[in-house]
């Protein structure tokens, strides 16, 4: 499908900042229950369309390279750290 690069996630930028440790009494169930609830119905929002024939994908990917990891690991998240920066560069 084509795709176009995406508006700005609608998420709490709080969430990646919340300590657990040490709170061993929390109901981390009831207090995630939001995103798990948005996780359920991950299958109400499947978009479907038909697949153009040819289509200019250069500015999609060129996003999805900035904000993906491709690869995990050191020696190839640094290689294609490097592959990456030499795109950019271009």
């Amino acid at each position: 499908m084509t795709q176009a690069v995406p508006l700005n996630c609608d998420y709490d930028t709080q969430l990646h900042h919340i300590e657990m440790r040490g709170r061993v009494q929390e109901n981390r169930v009831a207090f995630h229950a939001n995103y798990i609830q948005m996780w359920e119905n991950r299958g109400d929002n499947i978009v479907t369309a038909e697949q153009e024939e040819e289509h200019d994908q250069h500015d999609y990917m060129t996003w999805y390279r900035s904000v993906t990891r491709r690869f995990i690991g050191h020696n190839r998240a640094l290689r294609d750290y490097s592959r990456n920066l030499v795109i950019r560069l271009q």
